[in-house]
């Protein structure tokens, strides 16, 4: 779920930005479905990455929020990198919606 309203919108409105790599802390691959996942960022500078595509009407399936991200580490390679995400911030919505969040 959100870290909390957003402070502009009161939802957040979650735009798509770019694909990055996402790894568990041993660099391992979380899933087949969760090796690149689509970052998305709102004007408030809160971030979701989610391996569907839920700006697309897409279940947003895997997903990872700010909190997680916040304690995630970005991992520099010759790819261009990728966040190693400890499992527990790792969620699944099977659905294109997710309170507290409108995917643009």
């Amino acid at each position: 779920m959100a870290t909390g309203p957003c402070a502009l919108y009161g939802k957040h409105r979650m735009k798509n930005s770019v694909l990055v790599g996402v790894r568990d802390t041993n660099g391992n691959y979380i899933s087949n479905e969760f090796r690149t996942g689509q970052l998305f960022t709102c004007g408030c500078n809160d971030r979701i990455i989610t391996s569907g595509s839920p700006n697309t009407g897409d279940y947003i399936r895997s997903y990872v929020t700010e909190g997680g991200i916040q304690a995630s580490e970005w991992v520099y390679s010759i790819a261009g990198g990728y966040w190693k995400i400890p499992k527990k911030y790792i969620y699944y919505q099977g659905s294109s919606t997710l309170p507290g969040y409108e995917f643009m």
